[in-house]
Protein backbone atom coordinates (compact mmCIF):
# COMPACT_ATOMS: atom_id res chain seq x y z
CA UNK A 1 0.00 0.00 0.00
CA UNK A 2 2.71 2.49 0.78
CA UNK A 3 4.03 2.26 -3.44
CA UNK A 4 -0.44 3.26 -3.61
CA UNK A 5 -1.34 6.88 -4.63
CA UNK A 6 -4.17 7.98 -3.14
CA UNK A 7 -6.06 8.09 -6.57
CA UNK A 8 -5.01 4.28 -7.48
CA UNK A 9 -5.93 3.24 -4.08
CA UNK A 10 -9.40 4.19 -4.27
CA UNK A 11 -9.56 3.00 -7.49
CA UNK A 12 -8.47 -0.45 -6.25
CA UNK A 13 -10.74 -0.47 -3.44
CA UNK A 14 -14.14 0.50 -5.50
CA UNK A 15 -13.34 -2.42 -7.42
CA UNK A 16 -12.63 -4.85 -4.81
CA UNK A 17 -15.07 -3.09 -2.21
CA UNK A 18 -17.52 -5.74 -2.43
CA UNK A 19 -15.43 -8.65 -2.33
CA UNK A 20 -13.38 -7.83 1.00
CA UNK A 21 -13.90 -6.53 4.41
CA UNK A 22 -12.79 -2.64 4.32
CA UNK A 23 -12.71 -3.02 8.38
CA UNK A 24 -10.40 -6.01 8.19
CA UNK A 25 -7.14 -5.57 11.24
CA UNK A 26 -9.06 -3.54 13.15
CA UNK A 27 -9.51 -0.38 10.35
CA UNK A 28 -6.09 -1.09 9.20
CA UNK A 29 -7.51 0.41 5.91
CA UNK A 30 -9.10 3.56 7.59
CA UNK A 31 -6.21 4.48 9.97
CA UNK A 32 -3.31 3.80 6.98
CA UNK A 33 -5.54 6.21 4.60
CA UNK A 34 -5.85 8.42 8.13
CA UNK A 35 -2.11 8.51 8.09
CA UNK A 36 -0.99 9.24 4.87
CA UNK A 37 -3.81 11.80 4.50
CA UNK A 38 -5.90 10.58 1.95
CA UNK A 39 -9.24 12.52 2.35
CA UNK A 40 -10.72 10.79 -0.55
CA UNK A 41 -10.07 7.39 0.68
CA UNK A 42 -11.17 8.04 4.28
CA UNK A 43 -14.28 9.50 2.35
CA UNK A 44 -14.92 6.48 0.61
CA UNK A 45 -14.79 4.06 3.76
CA UNK A 46 -16.54 6.19 5.92
CA UNK A 47 -19.48 5.42 3.58
CA UNK A 48 -18.64 2.20 3.58
CA UNK A 49 -21.28 -0.47 6.01
CA UNK A 50 -18.51 -2.35 7.24
CA UNK A 51 -16.28 0.49 8.71
CA UNK A 52 -16.93 1.76 12.13
CA UNK A 53 -14.50 4.75 12.21
CA UNK A 54 -14.39 4.63 16.09
CA UNK A 55 -13.03 1.12 16.29
CA UNK A 56 -10.45 0.50 17.70
CA UNK A 57 -10.69 3.47 20.15
CA UNK A 58 -10.91 6.04 17.75
CA UNK A 59 -7.18 5.65 16.25
CA UNK A 60 -8.28 7.08 12.67
CA UNK A 61 -8.94 10.48 14.03
CA UNK A 62 -5.87 10.44 16.51
CA UNK A 63 -3.24 9.42 13.80
CA UNK A 64 -4.45 11.73 11.66
CA UNK A 65 -3.91 14.36 14.24
CA UNK A 66 -0.68 12.95 14.71
CA UNK A 67 0.49 13.62 11.25
CA UNK A 68 -0.86 16.72 10.59
CA UNK A 69 -3.61 16.21 8.15
CA UNK A 70 -6.63 18.80 9.04
CA UNK A 71 -8.77 17.61 6.12
CA UNK A 72 -8.87 14.16 7.17
CA UNK A 73 -9.40 15.15 10.91
CA UNK A 74 -11.70 17.66 9.71
CA UNK A 75 -13.76 14.67 7.82
CA UNK A 76 -13.53 12.19 10.81
CA UNK A 77 -14.76 14.78 13.27
CA UNK A 78 -18.03 15.30 10.81
CA UNK A 79 -18.81 11.40 11.55
CA UNK A 80 -21.13 10.99 14.77
CA UNK A 81 -18.90 7.62 15.24
CA UNK A 82 -16.09 9.31 16.27
CA UNK A 83 -15.11 10.93 19.31
CA UNK A 84 -11.90 13.55 19.12
CA UNK A 85 -11.72 13.58 22.66
CA UNK A 86 -10.90 9.90 23.04
CA UNK A 87 -7.79 8.50 24.72
CA UNK A 88 -7.69 11.41 27.16
CA UNK A 89 -7.71 14.16 24.34
CA UNK A 90 -4.92 12.37 22.75
CA UNK A 91 -5.50 14.39 18.76
CA UNK A 92 -5.83 17.84 20.38
CA UNK A 93 -2.07 17.07 22.46
CA UNK A 94 -0.76 15.58 19.10
CA UNK A 95 -1.98 18.93 17.58
CA UNK A 96 -0.51 21.05 20.16
CA UNK A 97 2.71 19.81 20.45
CA UNK A 98 3.48 19.91 16.55
CA UNK A 99 2.07 23.33 16.57
CA UNK A 100 -0.39 23.14 14.23
CA UNK A 101 -2.59 26.08 14.67
CA UNK A 102 -5.60 25.11 12.11
CA UNK A 103 -5.64 21.71 13.42
CA UNK A 104 -6.13 22.41 17.13
CA UNK A 105 -8.32 25.29 15.71
CA UNK A 106 -10.47 22.38 14.09
CA UNK A 107 -10.81 20.43 17.14
CA UNK A 108 -11.77 22.32 19.61
CA UNK A 109 -14.88 23.59 17.45
CA UNK A 110 -16.19 20.29 19.30
CA UNK A 111 -17.04 20.91 22.55
CA UNK A 112 -15.94 17.42 24.01
CA UNK A 113 -12.38 18.35 23.58
CA UNK A 114 -10.33 19.53 26.26
CA UNK A 115 -7.41 21.21 25.71
CA UNK A 116 -6.87 20.90 29.93
CA UNK A 117 -6.88 17.11 29.76
CA UNK A 118 -5.16 16.21 32.92
CA UNK A 119 -3.85 12.93 31.74
CA UNK A 120 -2.59 14.55 28.16
CA UNK A 121 -2.51 18.64 28.41
CA UNK A 122 -2.51 19.72 25.14
CA UNK A 123 -1.52 23.28 26.88
CA UNK A 124 0.80 22.24 28.78
CA UNK A 125 2.98 20.39 26.03
CA UNK A 126 2.51 24.16 23.74
CA UNK A 127 4.12 25.53 27.01
CA UNK A 128 6.87 23.14 27.25
CA UNK A 129 8.05 23.31 23.52
CA UNK A 130 7.05 26.74 23.20
CA UNK A 131 4.53 26.43 20.85
CA UNK A 132 3.18 30.29 20.91
CA UNK A 133 0.93 30.59 18.18
CA UNK A 134 -0.92 27.23 19.25
CA UNK A 135 -1.08 28.58 23.15
CA UNK A 136 -2.44 32.32 21.72
CA UNK A 137 -5.71 29.58 20.63
CA UNK A 138 -5.75 28.10 23.52
CA UNK A 139 -5.51 30.81 25.88
CA UNK A 140 -8.62 32.29 24.35
CA UNK A 141 -10.83 28.61 25.64
CA UNK A 142 -12.97 29.69 28.59
CA UNK A 143 -11.72 26.40 29.78
CA UNK A 144 -7.58 27.44 29.43
CA UNK A 145 -6.86 29.72 32.97
CA UNK A 146 -3.28 30.65 33.17
CA UNK A 147 -3.73 31.70 36.58
CA UNK A 148 -4.85 28.00 38.20
CA UNK A 149 -3.05 26.15 40.53
CA UNK A 150 -0.73 29.24 41.77
CA UNK A 151 0.02 30.05 38.19
CA UNK A 152 1.27 26.72 37.16
CA UNK A 153 1.11 26.98 33.21
CA UNK A 154 3.91 30.08 33.83
CA UNK A 155 6.03 28.15 36.27
CA UNK A 156 6.06 25.51 33.68
CA UNK A 157 7.17 28.12 30.88
CA UNK A 158 10.00 29.10 33.14
CA UNK A 159 11.44 25.49 33.91
CA UNK A 160 10.85 24.96 29.83
CA UNK A 161 13.57 28.06 29.54
CA UNK A 162 11.01 29.23 26.90
CA UNK A 163 11.15 33.26 27.10
CA UNK A 164 9.24 33.98 24.28
CA UNK A 165 5.97 31.64 25.76
CA UNK A 166 6.51 33.76 29.45
CA UNK A 167 6.30 36.96 27.70
CA UNK A 168 2.77 35.66 26.39
CA UNK A 169 1.81 34.69 29.90
CA UNK A 170 2.92 37.93 31.17
CA UNK A 171 0.88 39.89 28.44
CA UNK A 172 -2.34 38.36 29.42
CA UNK A 173 -4.12 40.78 32.18
CA UNK A 174 -5.33 37.65 33.65
CA UNK A 175 -1.48 36.85 34.33
CA UNK A 176 -0.12 40.37 35.59
CA UNK A 177 -2.64 40.66 38.48
CA UNK A 178 -1.91 37.57 40.02
CA UNK A 179 1.65 36.57 41.93
CA UNK A 180 3.90 33.24 41.50
CA UNK A 181 3.35 30.34 44.21
CA UNK A 182 6.25 30.88 46.22
CA UNK A 183 6.37 27.33 47.37
CA UNK A 184 6.36 26.05 43.94
CA UNK A 185 8.55 28.53 42.47
CA UNK A 186 10.82 28.70 44.61
CA UNK A 187 11.49 25.16 45.06
CA UNK A 188 12.41 25.10 41.55
CA UNK A 189 14.25 27.98 40.82
CA UNK A 190 16.73 27.24 43.66
CA UNK A 191 17.60 24.25 42.16
CA UNK A 192 17.92 25.08 38.43
CA UNK A 193 18.75 28.93 39.26
CA UNK A 194 17.52 30.57 35.41
CA UNK A 195 19.13 34.08 34.13
CA UNK A 196 18.52 36.18 31.20
CA UNK A 197 15.39 37.24 29.69
CA UNK A 198 13.43 35.04 32.10
CA UNK A 199 14.27 35.92 35.06
CA UNK A 200 14.52 39.97 33.61
CA UNK A 201 10.71 39.91 32.91
CA UNK A 202 9.42 37.68 35.85
CA UNK A 203 11.47 41.01 37.76
CA UNK A 204 10.03 43.63 36.03
CA UNK A 205 6.57 41.94 36.16
CA UNK A 206 7.00 41.85 40.05
CA UNK A 207 5.55 38.26 39.89
CA UNK A 208 6.63 37.39 43.86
Amino acid sequence: MDSLTEEALLALLKLLGGSIDLSFDKNWLLCTAAEKGYTTVVEFLLNAPAVDPSVPNNWSIQIAAENGHVKVVSLLMGDTRVDPSAEHNMAIYCAAEANNVPLVKALLTDPRVNPCDSWCPAVQIAVENGCDEVLAVLLKDIRVDPTANGLEILVWACKALQASTVKILLDDPRVSSERIDDAKFYKWSLKHLFYGDIWEMLHDAQMW
